[in-house]
């Protein structure tokens, strides 16, 4: 559930004519804000949100008013919470586009994204953006289908009164299921790679849906791997019933059982693996992310996050990989990490690094940063191999993030 202090901080921000006219109206809609809240989010870790951002997303949520706003969302998106775990889904592909446009390997964050779309486009905007995407949403051929991979199963199959369990360890598996359940788990093979086993479920009375569960690494034992049920649809995304709920809950304790931890580690190595074969494939997806209007609709969006697309001849943009084990460190502690924006680097390939032949170093004024992160390297040192020019420069330096997400490169072909 929502907070009650994001609750007061939403009100703070609406005009007096935008509120709740009682505490009666605030009550009346509770279930309702605490899936909007929810979907908003709050800050953690290291990335916060400007504030501004926020408070923009919520005054065009509440543009029509209180009562106005809550009216209309009954009539076309209801029940919310289901149709902003939709948008949620959505959101996901907007991401995965505003990586493919910025040369990024990974896209803003889906909180992220959903706070500066619905300041874009408004609340109504995402849900008609999201609605109109599903109805779009091709058959998606997935990223490797050329690639034969089965997932390490956690589970494989489970039954138990009447019920059965199927996991789906193949991108093939996944889209049939998409396909006979009309939804778009066919499209969630990237989140199965990433560890987050999808099953197929049935009852004795021949009802079905699908069940998706995500890992959850315990701080305290950092190696000691949970799984809770996320999402549960049946067909259409529809409503599932009691039996298979409980049915759904059950399983997650069948897969959190303590002689499947190895399981559970294999799960989620499973997308090395894939990487690897698609960094030696050189493969990419066919199909776009987004329909042509969502294309469109998201530039707006990055421009808000500071997410510009990538100018042409651009190859990489990422964060600098290994900055903790190499000189960065000590030019921080001795005050001499003076990065700006447009500084060169210099990018050397290392081929007897024994960790990796394809590592490409990372250099700043003679002292080594780090390298270009794996298995994006790979592209970059067989251009380097070939004796093409590239070259690299500081996109943006964050003394406040983590080590990790301080230093931001671009890599470009060199067009002089």
């Amino acid at each position: 559930m929502a907070c009650a202090a994001c609750i007061l901080a939403l009100l703070d921000v609406l005009p007096a004519n935008k509120r709740p006219e009682s505490a009666l109206a605030l009550v009346r809609e509770l279930d309702g804000l605490h899936s909007y809240l929810l979907f908003i989010g709050k800050d953690e870790g290291s990335e916060p949100l400007p504030s501004r951002l926020v408070v923009e997303a919520h005054l065009r949520s509440f543009a029509r008013g209180w009562e106005a706003t809550w009216c209309k969302l009954r009539q076309r998106f209801w029940p919310l919470y289901r149709q902003l775990a939709d948008a949620n889904d959505f959101l996901v592909a907007a991401a995965e586009e505003a990586a493919r446009l910025t040369c990024r390997r990974h896209g803003p964050p889906e909180r992220h994204l959903a706070v500066a779309w619905i300041a874009s486009h408004g609340l109504f905007g995402l849900l008609r953006d999201s609605a109109r995407w599903h109805a779009w949403r091709p058959r998606q051929r997935q990223a490797m289908p050329d690639i034969d991979f089965t997932l390490p199963a956690l589970v494989g199959e489970w039954h138990d009164g009447g019920s059965a369990a199927r996991e789906l360890l193949t991108a093939q598996a996944l889209q049939e299921e998409g396909e006979a359940m009309h939804h778009c788990v066919g499209s969630y093979w990237e989140r199965c790679v990433a560890g987050e086993p999808i099953f197929a479920l049935t009852d004795a009375q021949g009802q079905r849906a699908t069940a998706q569960y995500q890992p959850v690494v315990l701080a305290s034992a950092r190696d000691e791997i949970t799984y809770r049920l996320v999402q549960l649809r049946g067909p259409c995304n529809q409503e599932v019933g009691k039996k298979l709920s409980r049915f759904a809950s059950q399983l997650a304790k069948v897969i959190n059982a303590p002689e499947r931890q190895d399981a559970r580690r294999a799960a989620l190595a499973a997308i090395d693996t894939l990487r690897r074969l698609q960094r030696d494939a050189r493969h990419a997806p066919a199909l776009p992310a987004l329909d042509a209007t969502s294309r469109a609709r998201l530039l707006p969006v990055l421009a808000r996050l500071s997410f510009e697309p990538a100018a042409p001849g651009t190859l990489l943009v990422a964060h600098v990989a290994g900055v903790d084990y190499h000189d960065f460190p000590r030019l921080e502690v001795q005050g001499l990490a003076r990065f700006a924006a447009g500084d060169t680097l210099h990018v050397i390939r290392e081929p007897d690094n024994p960790r990796d032949a394809l590592a490409v170093r990372i250099d700043w004024q003679g002292h080594r940063l780090g390298y270009v992160p794996r298995p994006d390297n790979a592209e970059i040192a067989r251009r380097l191999a070939a004796g093409e020019g590239l070259v690299c420069r500081i996109t943006r330096f964050t003394p406040t993030a983590p080590n990790w997400r301080k230093i931001e490169v671009v890599i470009t072909e060199d067009r002089a």
